[in-house]
């Protein structure tokens, strides 16, 4: 399959929707781009020694043998659709993967999971988000400028089932979280789930026996800790600064050179668009493994730059950070109108205000 990730954000919508983790202007921390700034609160220096003897037993030439039983599970692919007759400018549902359909998966994480849009919608923005971890949730949201006509399929996306037992459509229950027609009327179409499995993909179920000796220890350890700054929360905005009408705009912060992280993870990372900004729809996706965190912010009606954009929560875990902590790329923009904006414009650290 082709992942659809590229049609994110590139394009103005035709109804306003949340996805995810979405901000549309409920919190106001700061307005107009600009220059980068940090506000430091005071912070304590602590010393601690600590001296300990323990004695450790410690498990060692361990040999296991691992022997895999029966079939390799099931590669299934789970075609979502609208059952109803009802004309759709925007949706937005989920699929819960949490319970009968473990052990399981559907292929890549995060925004690079592995679905694809229905052809037949036509022109749509179409994005996908696994939250992998527990209770294992796959959101969907698909946005048509012209609106499209179910019944109709909406997506389709790979799921690896590990076992003996082949997934069926109740074990992926759906929830409508929002829907409107192109003339932002609320509606609520019905869903279904489908799929069409083949054997292997997976892993079977496994038996393991393991045989081990011990060997016991004895060490002393003497540690002296200095601390500096004691960390805390921080607010770290970031904003556009060429003075141009944007429609769309999606971009990338790389911070593994930062002090810490954002706070919350994956869809759920606590980011909230500018309310200067009107009325848009934003997504956020920390991907903690990669430290980065993305960000797609779309206008019905554009914006003026430069402008501040979105503020997140940073948790320092030591030293204040600053702006040179967080690398930023900008991936797509354009303006109202769906022409793309070139060169592409900046995006910088515009304040970090401890909390």
């Amino acid at each position: 399959m082709v992942n659809f990730r590229g049609m994110v954000v590139m394009a103005s919508i035709a109804a306003l929707m949340a996805f995810g983790s979405v901000a549309c202007n409920d919190d106001d921390r700061g307005g107009g781009g600009g220059g980068s700034t940090t506000t430091m609160s005071s912070a304590s220096t602590t010393t601690t020694t600590t001296t300990s003897t323990s004695t450790t037993t410690t498990l060692g030439v361990t040999t296991t043998t691992t022997t895999t039983l029966g079939p390799t599970g099931f590669t299934c692919d789970v075609t979502f659709s609208v059952t109803s007759n009802e004309t759709i400018g925007a949706l937005q549902f989920s699929a819960d993967y949490d319970g009968t359909a473990q052990p399981g998966d559907f292929t890549g994480s995060a925004d690079m999971v592995d679905c694809t849009a229905n052809a037949g919608l036509g022109g749509v923005i179409a994005t996908f988000n696994d939250d992998e971890a527990a209770p294992h949730v796959l959101n969907v949201a698909v946005i048509a400028l012209g609106g499209f006509t179910g019944p109709i399929d909406i997506a389709t996306c790979e799921y690896i089932k590990n076992g003996t037992t082949e997934p069926v459509a109740g074990d992926f229950p759906l929830t409508l979280v929002d829907a409107s027609d192109t003339s932002f009327g609320n509606i609520t179409p019905t869903l279904a789930a489908t799929l069409v499995c083949v054997p292997g993909g997976g892993t079977g179920p496994t038996t393991t026996t393991s045989t081990t000796t011990s060997t016991t220890t004895t060490s002393t350890t003497t540690t002296t800790t200095t601390g500096g700054p004691t960390g805390g929360a921080f607010d770290v905005t970031f904003d556009v600064v060429e003075a141009l009408n944007y429609g769309a705009l999606q971009f990338d912060v790389l911070y593994a050179g930062a002090p810490g992280g954002f706070t919350g993870a994956a869809d759920m990372v606590d980011c909230t668009a500018d309310a200067g900004l009107g009325g848009v729809i934003a997504t956020f996706n920390d991907n903690e493994g990669a430290n980065t965190l993305s960000a797609a912010v779309i206008s019905l009606a554009g914006f003026a730059g430069p402008a501040d954009v979105m503020t997140c929560t940073f948790d320092s875990t030591g030293a204040t950070p600053v702006a040179g902590d967080f690398t930023i790329t900008v991936i797509d923009a354009s303006d109202s109108t769906l022409t793309t904006i070139a060169p592409l414009p900046t995006v910088t650290v515009a304040n970090i205000v401890a909390q």
